[in-house]
């Protein structure tokens, strides 16, 4: 979809969802943060953005905002002086930005460097993936480079369910000897937490050795049952 597109599909369809949005947080004090993200909020224009951001602050003056994004990443450029100036104003206000290699730092770094020191907060979020970062030394290497730019890693995800995305999956007992070996290797403030969004809208859990309860074979082939920590169970690939 192009810019014009969007802002289009912003004007006709989601400034009624926004008002709902906004009066639900008017309504509900016991909300302390939005996460803004499905599709990435920064190809917004910057007019847009305020527009956004100035709703949500006079429906609720102190809400934290947290925006999702992969831009910083992918057109580094359009995080520029002016956006960042944007992010600043409407503080408290943190960014989650999708990094999964290194070497996407090559290009990005500056403009993520540049929002840490305009004082906005930018935290790390990183899929495992088989074939491209499934190494303890590779993830140690790049949450270092992240902490040296004054990033906080946040969470390495096991890859979702998606479809057309089995051949990226890492198995999940090897997740984590990834995780246990890379933390042997990095200090805690580089090691994210190890997550899984659980299939079926479980909502997310942090995986560690006892979350895998047993396995089960079913007609879609073996999987781990998992156990979020309502005691419930929840099924997911073994390979």
């Amino acid at each position: 979809m192009e810019s014009g597109e969007r802002e289009e599909a912003f004007e006709k369809q989601d400034v009624g969802d926004l008002q709902r949005v906004y009066d639900y947080l008017r309504g509900h004090a016991e909300i302390r943060e939005i996460l803004l993200s499905g599709g990435d909020p920064l190809t917004l224009s910057n007019a847009k953005l305020c527009e956004l951001f100035q709703g949500l602050r006079a429906a609720r003056p102190g809400i934290l905002i947290r925006v999702g994004t992969r831009v910083p990443i992918t057109d580094p450029l359009r995080l520029d002086s002016e956006t960042i100036a944007i992010l600043n104003k409407f503080r408290p206000l943190r960014l989650s930005v999708h990094i999964n290699h290194p070497r996407e730092l090559s290009g990005g770094g500056d403009a993520l460097d540049a929002c840490v020191s305009a004082g906005i907060p930018v935290h790390v979020q990183t899929v495992l993936l088989r074939g491209i970062n499934d190494t303890a030394e590779l993830l140690a290497g790049l949450f270092r480079d992240c902490l040296d730019l004054g990033l906080t890693p946040y969470y390495l995800f096991q890859l979702d369910l998606a479809p057309g995305t089995a051949h990226f999956r890492v198995p999940l007992t090897q997740g984590l000897a990834i995780y246990r070996q890379l933390a042997a290797r990095i200090s805690g403030l580089g090691l994210p937490a190890y997550a899984l969004d659980l299939p079926g809208g479980g909502g997310k859990i942090r995986l560690h050795e006892n979350v895998i309860c047993g396995e089960r074979v079913t007609d879609a082939g073996r999987i781990y049952v998992l156990k979020d920590v309502s005691g419930r169970e929840w099924g997911y690939p073994a390979e």
